[in-house]
């Protein structure tokens, strides 16, 4: 449950809605970022074990588009966490 859960909630959280997202941030703005990281949080869910799993690319940037919004709206990344 850690190593498959826990541990990738926090480190993609911390990687897309907390550094991609505050560098973005400033040039992109509020829902720019959002978009920009859910499109990139989906790409990065397309490679499983070596193969390209294409039919992750939509779930997992609609969960990006959510987990973006609760961040920006939140102001943290740790809401984010506990719904990835």
């Amino acid at each position: 449950l850690i190593c498959l859960a826990v541990v990738p909630a926090v480190f993609e959280e911390l990687s897309f809605r907390g550094f991609l997202f505050s560098a973005l941030e400033p040039r992109l703005r509020g829902a720019g970022s959002v978009v920009a990281t859910a499109i990139a949080f989906g790409v990065f869910h397309l490679f499983v074990g070596g193969t390209l799993a294409i039919e992750r690319l939509v779930p997992s940037t609609v969960l990006g588009l959510l987990l973006g919004t609760v961040a920006l709206r939140s102001g943290s990344v740790l809401p984010g966490m506990l719904l990835h």
